[in-house]
C-alpha cells in the first residue's frame, strides 16, 4: 500500500504543480517591468523556475519522508556524468541522422545568439532536465523499489515520467511511446548508477542538443535563446515534420531502443579485488583473499556462509565460504573477554531505532536495528533484545545454538503479529555473535554485520541479506557501484515481516587476540571497512568510541550502534619464589 500511495501521490503533485505552476509564473511575470515582460528569455526562465522549482522542493521533501535521500549522485559519478553526456548527444544525432536519412530534415542558417544567451538556456536546460531526474530517478524510483523491486519501479517511475507530460499537452501516442522509452533509459542510468548523475548528464545532453545545439526544439524555428544550428524537420509526422519534432517520430523510438538494448541485455562483469593493499602504519590491517580451494566451512544446520573480504570500500562477491585461517581449540574460560559497545541517534535521524544487549556471563552478545518508523523500528528491534536479557543457555553448545534460534523466532512471531493487529509494517535487523568453550557462532539476518579481525587481517563474517547484495549476487551491478546505491537499504529479509523468518549462521574455533564486530548498517554504510579495520586494532571501549565519532563525522544520516569484543591471553604475573618465602 505504501507504494501505491507514494505513485498517487507523485501523480498528483504533478497535476499540481501542471496546474498551478504557470499561474505562479504569471504572477511573477505580473510583477516585472514591460520591457522585461517583453524578454522571451527571462519569460521562459520565469517558467520553468515555477513549474519545475515546485517539483525539486516536492522531491526533496518525499525523500525526507521516506528515509531517502533524492541528491544520491550515486557511484563514480565523474566516470558516469561523461557517459550520460555521451549517450545524450550520440542519442539525438542519431534521431536526427535517421530523419536525415528520411529526407525530413532541412538546415537553415541559425538564428545569431551571443554566448552569455547561450549560457543562459543550457542553465535553464540543465535545470529542469536535473529536477526531473531528481524528482522521478532520485525519489520516486528508490522508494517505489523498496515495494516493488528494481524492474517495477522503473517501469512506473517511466510511466509517472510519461504522464507528467501528458499533463503538460503531449498527445501524440509516438511522443507517448518516446517519452516512456526515455523515462526507461534514465531509469536504467540512475539503477546501474546507483544514483542521479548519469541520468541527469543524459537527460541534459539530450534536451541541450535538440534545443540548443541542433535547433530541432521547437520544430520549425529556434526557442527563446537561439541555437548554435537551425535543423527544421518537414514532411511526415512519423519522421518528425510535426509541430512536436523528434520527440513525436519513429527515428526517436529507434534511436532509444538502440540505446536501451545494451543496458538490459549485457550484465556487467563481476568484480574482484585487486592485489592487498596494506593499510598503513595505524594498523597495517591486510586483505583476506578468498581462496577457493580451501574446506568449506560447515553452517549450523542452516544455510550460511563465511565472507572473508577486504577491508576497504570495494567488496567481493564470494561464492563459497572458506574456512579461517589458524584457529585452534581454546576454551574461552583460559581467555580475558573485553566488551565495548556503544549507540548513538546520529545527525539526521530524531529516534533511536538500535538496540543492542552484552552478556559476557554467558557469552552472548546482539545488535538489532529496527525499521518501520517511530513507535514501530525501535519497539521490533528492542523486543528482539528482550528475548536474550534473561535467556539461559546450556553447556551443550549445539543445544545452547537452537535456544538462541528459538530466541529470534519467538520475537519474529511476535513482531509479525503486531504489525498484523496494526496494520503496520514493522521489522528489525539482528546480528548474534555466541562463544562457548572453543567455539564461536554468528547468526544474523538482514543487514547488521559482523566482523573478526584476526592477525591484522579483518574479516566479514555475515553476508547482507540486502537487495543490493542481491543485486551483487547476480552480477546485475559490480561491487564497486553498491557504496551510495539508492537500494543499498533494501532488505530482501528482516525479523517481523513473515510469520516464519530464514535465520543464516556461521562458525569456527576461537583464538587468542580475536575481535569481533556488531554493527548496525548505520557504520558500515557510511565507513570504509579500511577504516573499520585500523580502529578495530585498538581496545573494544576504545575502538567502539572511536567507529561511532567516525561514522559522526561521515555524517551519521542513520542511528549506529556497535559492539566490539576482544578475546586476548590474561597476562600472568611471575612472582620469585623469595618474595612469597
Amino acid at each position: 500500500m505504501r507504494g501505491v500511495a507514494v505513485l498517487i501521490g507523485a501523480i498528483l503533485v504533478c497535476a499540481g504543480i501542471v496546474f498551478f505552476g504557470p499561474r505562479l509564473a504569471d504572477a511573477l511575470l505580473g510583477g516585472l517591468s514591460d520591457t522585461q515582460r517583453g524578454s522571451a528569455p527571462l519569460i521562459e526562465t520565469v517558467y520553468t523556475v515555477a513549474i519545475f522549482g515546485p517539483l525539486l522542493i516536492a522531491s526533496l521533501i518525499g525523500a525526507r519522508l521516506s528515509g531517502g535521500s533524492a541528491l544520491a549522485l550515486g557511484r563514480k559519478p565523474g566516470r558516469r556524468v561523461p557517459l550520460g553526456l555521451i549517450i545524450g548527444v550520440v542519442g539525438i544525432a542519431a534521431a536526427a541522422f535517421y530523419s536525415w536519412l528520411a529526407g525530413a530534415a532541412v538546415s537553415r542558417t541559425a538564428v545569431p545568439s551571443g554566448a552569455g544567451l547561450i549560457m543562459w538556456g543550457s542553465a535553464v536546460v540543465l535545470f529542469a532536465a536535473a529536477t526531473e531526474e531528481i524528482f522521478f530517478r532520485g525519489w520516486l524510483q528508490p522508494t517505489l523499489a523498496r515495494d516493488y523491486g528494481t524492474p517495477v519501479a522503473i517501469l512506473l517511475s517511466a510511466a509517472a515520467f510519461a504522464a507528467l507530460h501528458i499533463m503538460g499537452g503531449a498527445r501524440s501516442p509516438m511522443t507517448l511511446t518516446n517519452l516512456f522509452l526515455g523515462g526507461l533509459l534514465f531509469g536504467l542510468l540512475a539503477a546501474r548508477g546507483g544514483g542521479v548523475a548519469a541520468a541527469i548528464a543524459a537527460h541534459f545532453a539530450w534536451n541541450w542538443s535538440e534545443s540548443i545545439l541542433l535547433g530541432l526544439d521547437p520544430n520549425p524555428g529556434v526557442g527563446s535563446f537561439g541555437a548554435l544550428l537551425d535543423i527544421d524537420l518537414r514532411g511526415s509526422a512519423l519522421w518528425g515534420g510535426s509541430d512536436e519534432g523528434l520527440n513525436a517520430s519513429l527515428p526517436m523510438a529507434l534511436t532509444l531502443a538502440a540505446l536501451l538494448a545494451p543496458l538490459l541485455l549485457i550484465r556487467p562483469l563481476r568484480h574482484r579485488p585487486a592485489a592487498a593493499p596494506v593499510l598503513g602504519p595505524v594498523s597495517e590491517a591486510e586483505v583476506v583473499p578468498l581462496d577457493e580451494n580451501e574446506p568449506h566451512f560447515k553452517p549450523l544446520g542452516l544455510e550460511g556462509e563465511l565472507c572473508l573480504v577486504e577491508p576497504q570500500e570495494e567488496v567481493p562477491v564470494l561464492d563459497a565460504p572458506a574456512k579461517l585461517q589458524g584457529a585452534g581449540k581454546v576454551d574461552i574460560a583460559a581467555l580475558r573477554v573485553e566488551t565495548g559497545a556503544m549507540t548513538h541517534v546520529g545527525k539526521v535521524r530524531s529516534q533511536n531505532e538500535d538496540s543492542h544487549i552484552a552478556r559476557e556471563e554467558i557469552g552472548l552478545w546482539v545488535v538489532a536495528d529496527g525499521m518501520g518508523g517511530p513507535d514501530s523500528g525501535d519497539w521490533a528491534s528492542a523486543r528482539i533484545v528482550e528475548e536474550f536479557e534473561n535467556l539461559t543457555l546450556p553447556a551443550d553448545f549445539d543445544a545452547a545454538c537452537g535456544r538462541i534460534v528459538d530466541a529470534i523466532n519467538a520475537a519474529n512471531l511476535e513482531i509479525f503479529r503486531k504489525s498484523q493487529r496494526r496494520g503496520k509494517q514493522m521489522g528489525s535487523t539482528v546480528v548474534a555473535l555466541f562463544v562457548q568453550g572453543s567455539r564461536f557462532v554468528v547468526f544474523w539476518v538482514g543487514d547488521s554485520r559482523a566482523y573478526l579481525m584476526r592477525g591484522n587481517k579483518l574479516h566479514r563474517l555475515s553476508r547482507d541479506h540486502s537487495q543490493i547484495q542481491y543485486m551483487i549476487d547476480r552480477g546485475l551491478i559490480s561491487a564497486e557501484d553498491a557504496a551510495g546505491h539508492p537500494m543499498s537499504h533494501v532488505l530482501a529479509r528482516a525479523v517481523g515481516v513473515a510469520d516464519e523468518v530464514e535465520i543464516d549462521s556461521v562458525q569456527d574455533e576461537i583464538e587468542p587476540g580475536d575481535t569481533f564486530l556488531l554493527c548496525s548498517d548505520g557504520l558500515h554504510g557510511f565507513v570504509p571497512e579500511g577504516e573499520i579495520a585500523q580502529l578495530l586494532k585498538r581496545s573494544p571501549d576504545d575502538a567502539s568510541e572511536q567507529l561511532v565519532q567516525l561514522t559522526l563525522k561521515h555524517g551519521a544520516p542513520d542511528n549506529v550502534t556497535v559492539i566490539a569484543v576482544a578475546f586476548t591471553e590474561p597476562t600472568l604475573l611471575s612472582i620469585p619464589e623469595s618474595a612469597t618465602a
